[in-house]
C-alpha cells in the first residue's frame, strides 16, 4: 500500500487529515511528505534558535504561524522573528507575541513576507503605525500596547532599517478589514494616525483599553474615529469599562451597518440601555457578560428594538427575570437560531422558563445552558421535546442532570451532531453508551473518559464518532 501511494497523493491526504503528528511516525518518507504538506504550526515555548531555524527550514509550505516567547528572553527574541521572516515568504497569517517588535523589524518582515494577510503583534509606547503602509495585503491587524522595550534587528547600515515615516502617507488608506487594540491608554495619541486610515474597516475590538487614542479635545482625531465606526459590522469590547458608555453612545448615533455585539465584563447599565433604545442598526447577534449590569429593562428593550436577532448569548445575568427572557424569545422566535444561556441562575430559579422558552424557540439549532448547576431533568427534558431542530447542545457542569436528561437528548433531538456533557456526575456511563448508539447524526460527545465504556469506543469508532474527554 505504502508504494502504491506517490508523494502527492499522500500529500493531499495530509492536508484533508485533521492535525495529527501520528502519520509522521510512520516512516520517514511519511514524516518528509508531512511536513511539507503542514500550513500552519503554533509554539508557545520556542526551541534555541538554530533547531527554530531547522524546523522553519523544513515545512516548505507554512501560510500561518503563531509564537508565543517571553518577554524577558529579550536577547533570543528579536533573532527568532528574523529566522522567522526569512524562511517563511508563503506567510500569510503571523502572531508573535508578547515580545515588542520594532518598526525596522515590521519593515523586513514586509520585505520577506508580502502575501501576509492576518498581523498579530505587541508594539512598545510610544505607538507608531506608518510601517503598515508597507503591508499592502494586510487585512487583519491585532495589537498589543506594551511598555517593554522593543529590539531592532539590524544595524543602521542595513537597507531594510530605514525611517518608518513613509513619504506621502497622508494621503493612503489602509485596507485593514478587521483592527483589535489591547491594552490602550488615554494618551496612546499615535492611534489617531490609524483612525485616519481605516475607513474600510468592518470589524473592531476593543481589549482591556482606557481610551482610543483620541478624545473630544480633539476634533480632528475624533472625527476620524466616528468615520470609522460608519462602516463597522462587528464590534468587541472587553474590560472596557471606563471608556464603554461613550463608545456605546457613540456606536448608536453613527453605526447603522452593526450586526454583532459582544460586551464583556463593563458597561454602564444607563448606556446600554440607551444604546439598545436609540440604535438604527439591525443586530442579528448579541453576547453579554455583565453580571451585575443587565437587567430585565435591557431584556425588554431587545424585544421591542432586536427582533432580527438570530443569536443571542448572555452569561453570568444575575439581575434578569423570566419575563424579559420569554419577552424576547417572542420577538424573536421565528428567526432565533442560537441561545446560550451559561450560568444564568434565573435558569435554576424559576422552573418555568425553560419549556416556555422552547415552545416559541422552536427553530433552535445552537443551545448552551452550561454551568447551571441547578438545572433538573425535567424542566430540559420539556424544553428538548420543542427543539427537535437542535444540533450542538451545551450542558458543561449542570451538575443537577442525571441520566434520564441524555435519554432524552438521543429521543428527542433527531439531528443532534454535537453535545457536550462533562462535569455532569449524575449522567452514568450507560447513558453515554445509549447516547452514542441512537444519535444517527451524532459527530462528537464532549465527555470524561471513566464514562465511556468499550461498547460505547466500538460503537464511536465504526459510526466515526469522536470522543472528547
Amino acid at each position: 500500500m505504502d508504494d502504491a501511494l506517490s508523494d502527492e497523493l499522500l500529500h493531499e491526504i495530509f492536508r484533508r487529515l485533521p492535525p495529527s503528528p501520528d502519520v509522521s511516525l510512520v516512516s520517514k518518507r511519511w514524516l518528509s511528505v508531512h511536513r511539507q504538506s503542514l500550513t500552519s504550526i503554533s509554539l508557545r515555548s520556542p526551541p534555541s534558535l538554530p533547531a527554530f531555524s531547522s524546523l522553519l527550514s523544513n515545512l516548505p509550505s507554512l501560510s500561518s504561524v503563531s509564537v508565543s516567547v517571553s518577554v524577558t528572553a529579550s536577547p533570543l527574541s528579536p533573532l527568532l522573528f528574523l529566522s522567522l521572516s526569512h524562511l517563511c515568504p508563503n506567510l500569510r497569517s503571523l502572531s508573535f507575541l508578547p515580545f515588542p517588535l520594532s518598526p525596522p523589524s515590521l519593515s523586513l518582515l514586509s520585505r520577506n513576507c508580502p502575501r501576509l494577510s492576518s498581523l498579530s503583534l505587541s508594539l512598545s509606547r510610544p505607538l507608531r503605525f506608518p510601517w503598515l503602509l508597507l503591508f499592502p495585503s494586510l487585512r487583519e491587524l491585532s495589537v498589543l500596547a506594551s511598555d517593554y522595550p522593543s529590539y531592532d534587528l539590524c544595524d543602521d547600515s542595513a537597507e531594510s532599517c530605514h525611517d518608518d515615516v513613509v513619504p506621502g502617507d497622508d494621503a493612503r488608506e489602509l485596507w485593514l478589514e478587521s483592527l483589535s487594540l489591547t491594552a490602550i491608554k488615554g494618551d496612546d495619541f499615535g492611534v489617531c494616525w490609524l483612525w485616519r486610515r481605516c475607513g474600510k474597516l468592518r470589524r473592531l475590538a476593543l481589549n482591556s483599553c482606557e481610551g482610543i487614542g483620541t478624545d473630544a479635545d480633539q476634533e480632528d482625531g475624533y472625527f476620524w474615529f466616528l468615520r470609522c465606526l460608519k462602516g463597522i459590522k462587528e464590534v468587541e469590547i472587553r474590560i472596557c469599562r471606563s471608556i464603554v458608555d461613550e463608545i456605546l453612545s457613540k456606536l448608536a448615533e453613527n453605526c447603522e451597518r452593526l450586526v454583532s455585539l459582544l460586551l464583556h465584563d463593563g458597561g454602564g447599565d444607563g448606556a446600554l440601555l440607551r444604546f439598545l433604545n436609540i440604535h438604527r442598526c439591525n443586530l442579528e447577534s448579541i453576547d453579554f457578560r455583565l453580571p451585575m449590569d443587565l437587567s430585565n429593562d435591557h431584556l425588554l428593550a431587545l424585544s421591542s428594538n432586536c427582533g432580527s436577532l438570530v443569536s443571542f448569548k448572555v452569561q453570568s445575568c444575575f439581575l434578569g427575570t423570566s419575563e424579559g427572557l420569554k419577552s424576547l424569545a417572542a420577538a424573536t422566535g421565528d428567526r432565533l437560531r442560537e441561545l446560550q444561556l451559561i450560568h444564568c441562575d434565573v435558569v435554576d430559579r424559576e422552573r418555568g422558563l425553560l419549556p416556555a422558552l422552547g415552545q416559541q424557540l422552536r427553530h433552535l439549532t445552537n443551545l448552551d445552558l452550561s454551568c447551571n448547576v441547578m438545572l433538573e431533568d425535567k424542566g430540559l427534558v420539556s424544553m428538548l421535546a420543542s427543539c427537535d431542530q437542535l444540533v450542538d447542545l451545551g450542558l458543561r457542569g449542570c451538575r443537577s442532570l442525571t441520566s434520564n436528561a441524555v435519554i432524552a437528548v438521543s429521543r428527542s433531538c433527531v439531528r443532534i451532531k454535537y453535545v457536550d456533557i462533562a462535569d455532569c456526575p449524575n449522567i452514568e456511563e450507560k447513558a453515554v453508551e445509549f447516547l452514542v448508539s441512537n444519535s444517527p447524526w451524532l459527530r462528537r460527545v464532549t465527555v470524561e473518559k471513566s464514562k465511556v465504556s468499550n461498547v460505547t469506543k466500538r460503537t464511536a469508532s465504526r459510526k466515526s464518532i469522536e470522543i472528547v474527554g
